[in-house]
């Protein structure tokens, strides 16, 4: 009988030894999960915010070098002629000379430097009329091209001249606008010229022409 007694007292004590044990283990657990010791998952997030940058850089000048219009008429000149204009002669300087435009096919060439679509717009500073002089015929204007290197970076590029003046600025790339991703993303702008042979001889005759981003 003392024999079955102690036995069972074994068991009963084993028993609670075992349930004490997984009881202290459990809250040890838990309060090392407080404190953030490693080997237990968790989870966390990261955020971040990229902004919106709406700009352009506009890179090259154009210089339509010396010349004259032949007497009577009036000289008229592209940037991005690809044959001899009429009625135009070369000044005989050592630079270019009016009538050798295709030798010096240049452009405005307009980089999306942003990270979203934008269109393009551009004015000037003077009017032909102030810049060439204020003589009848007298004028100037200006276009959109397509890029050589990304030519499908705007999606509607303005081909159409359009007078480059002091007014409200006139659209070079427009509907969805100019793409933004490298490599495709930049778009050309040439301009146009009208010169009388009654415009006396200057030199340093310019303006300066601003692009503008819009939405």
């Amino acid at each position: 009988m003392a024999q079955e007694v102690s036995n069972r007292a074994i068991a009963i004590l084993l028993v609670l030894a075992i349930v004490i044990s997984i009881t202290g283990t459990f809250v040890s657990l838990q309060r090392i999960s407080r404190l953030g010791v490693s080997g237990f998952a968790t989870t966390g997030i990261t955020n971040l915010t990229i902004a919106t940058s709406k700009a352009i850089t506009v890179t090259n000048n154009i210089d339509f070098g010396s010349g004259y219009a032949t007497d009577g008429t009036t000289c008229t000149m592209e940037s991005n002629a690809t044959a001899p204009e009429t009625n135009c002669n070369g000044a005989g300087s050592s630079g270019i000379d009016w009538d050798e435009r295709p030798l010096s096919v240049q452009y405005f060439v307009i980089n999306n430097s942003g990270n979203v679509f934008t269109n393009v717009s551009a004015n000037a500073t003077d009017d032909a009329t102030t810049w060439i002089g204020n003589y009848a015929g007298v004028a100037a204007y200006i276009a959109g091209h397509a890029s050589t290197d990304s030519p499908n970076a705007c999606d509607d590029v303005n081909t159409t001249y359009q007078t480059l003046g002091t007014g409200a600025p006139v659209n070079i790339c427009q509907g969805a606008g100019l793409n933004w991703v490298d490599g495709n993303d930049t778009v050309y702008a040439a301009v146009k010229v009208s010169i009388p042979s009654t415009v006396p001889p200057g030199t340093n005759k310019h303006t300066t022409v601003t692009f503008y981003t819009l939405p």
